[in-house]
């Protein structure tokens, strides 16, 4: 089903995009408090949605 869904878009024009699932900005939403993640990196934020990541996307 995933890979009808994939091809469906594909073949329809639209691009897939994959998001970051960690990062070092917190959510902007008050009432969410996101994870918080300790990597080799430091501390990072488990993002509660793709949708800063995607408004990026469209703004580049």
């Amino acid at each position: 089903m995933l890979r009808a869904a994939r091809l469906f878009f594909d073949r329809t024009g639209y691009l897939e995009v994959e998001t970051p699932l960690l990062s070092s900005d917190i959510v902007v939403d008050a009432w969410l408090e996101p994870f918080r993640v300790t990597t080799h990196a430091g501390t990072r934020f488990l993002q509660t949605s793709p949708e800063a990541a995607m408004k990026r996307l469209l703004a580049a």
